[in-house]
C-alpha cells in the first residue's frame, strides 16, 4: 500500500539515518547519484524563485512604458488599469505553476534521500518501500505538470521521447526491483523539471525576439534620417543577439545532467557525476550571483 505525502516525508528522513549504519559499497555510484540528486533539488528552486521574479519586474517595466505612453497617444487610464489586472492574473498563474515544479521537487528530494538509503544500505526493505511510495507520488503528479500552459505554451510540448531503461544487474536485489518497476517514471519526473526551464527559456528567446523587431524598427527610422555614427555596428548587434546564461539555462543543464547521468547508471554503466556536480555547482554560483547584485529583473 502507498504511503501519503504526510507519511513519506519523515519516514524519507528516518529511513536514511537508520540504514546509514549499514552501509555497503556495492552500489556507490548510485548512492552518489542520489546525493547529486539532493543537491540539485536544493538549488533548483532558487532558479524558479528568479524566473518569477524577472517576471514581475519585466512586467513592471511594460506597465511603466504604457504609462508614459498615454499623454502622447491621447489614451485614459482604463485600458492601463485592464492591462494592470490582466497581467496580475496572469503572473498568479505563473507563481502558481511554479510551486506546483516546486512541490514536485520536494517530492524528487525525498526520492533521492531514501534512493540513497536504498543503494547505501543493505537491510533496504523499509527504504525499498518509501522509494517506491515516492515514485508513485511522481506517477501521480506528471499529467498535471504536462497540462500546465504559460501564455500559448504547454509543458508537455517540452518533453522530448523518454525511451524504456533496460536497468543493470544490482548486488542489491531491493535496489534492482526497485528500478526495474520505478525507473521509467522517475526519469520522467526529471525530463519534467528540464522541460519547464525549457519552455521558460522560450518565453525568454520569443521576448527577446520581440525587443528587436523593435530595435530593428527603430534603426529603420533612423535610416531615413541622420544616423548616428555606430549604426552599422549597432545593427549588427542588435541582429546577432544571444540569450545570455542565467539561472534558467543552469536550471535547464542541470536537469539535463541529472537524467542523463540516471540513464547511464540505472542501465549499469559509469555515469559522468563530476559533468552533473559541475553543472550544479555553476546553477548555485549563478543564482548567487544574480541574487548578489539584484540583476534578476529588467530594468
Amino acid at each position: 500500500m502507498g504511503l501519503n505525502y504526510e507519511q513519506v516525508r519523515p519516514t524519507a528522513f528516518a529511513v536514511l539515518a537508520s540504514l546509514l549504519i549499514a552501509a555497503c559499497a556495492s552500489n556507490e555510484k548510485i548512492a552518489s547519484f542520489a546525493q547529486s540528486g539532493i543537491a540539485y533539488t536544493e538549488e533548483v528552486p532558487k532558479a524558479y524563485d528568479y524566473a518569477f521574479a524577472q517576471a514581475v519586474d519585466r512586467n513592471s517595466a511594460d506597465l511603466i512604458k504604457q504609462r508614459e505612453r498615454l499623454p502622447a497617444n491621447r489614451l485614459s487610464g482604463d485600458r492601463l488599469k485592464q492591462a494592470y489586472g490582466e497581467n496580475n492574473e496572469a503572473l498568479k498563474r505563473r507563481l502558481d505553476y511554479l510551486g506546483v515544479m516546486k512541490r514536485h521537487l520536494t517530492t524528487l528530494q525525498d526520492y533521492f534521500i531514501v534512493l540513497y538509503a536504498l543503494a547505501s544500505g543493505s537491510a533496504s526493505a523499509a527504504a525499498g518501500e518509501a522509494a517506491d511510495g515516492l515514485a508513485g507520488q511522481l506517477a501521480e503528479l506528471s499529467p498535471k505538470i504536462k497540462d500546465i500552459s504559460i501564455g500559448d505554451k504547454v509543458l508537455r510540448d517540452f518533453v522530448g521521447p523518454i525511451a524504456s531503461l533496460t536497468v543493470g544487474a544490482f548486488v542489491n536485489a531491493r535496489l534492482q526491483e526497485h528500478l526495474a518497476a520505478h525507473a521509467d517514471t522517475v526519469r520522467e519526473g526529471i525530463a519534467l523539471q528540464e522541460a519547464m526551464f525549457g519552455l521558460l527559456l522560450e518565453i525568454e528567446s520569443d521576448r527577446q525576439e520581440i525587443k528587436v523587431d523593435h530595435q530593428v524598427a527603430k534603426e529603420l527610422a533612423d535610416l531615413r534620417r541622420d544616423l548616428p555614427a555606430d549604426w552599422k555596428e549597432r545593427r549588427r548587434q542588435v541582429l546577432a543577439f544571444q540569450l545570455a546564461p542565467g539561472p534558467i539555462s543552469a536550471a535547464e543543464e542541470a536537469s539535463r545532467q541529472l537524467g542523463s547521468n540516471f540513464d547511464q547508471l540505472v542501465q549499469g554503466g559509469q555515469g559522468t557525476l563530476s559533468s552533473l556536480e559541475r553543472a550544479i555547482a555553476y546553477l548555485d554560483t549563478v543564482v548567487r550571483l544574480y541574487e548578489a547584485n539584484k540583476l534578476g529583473g529588467e530594468q
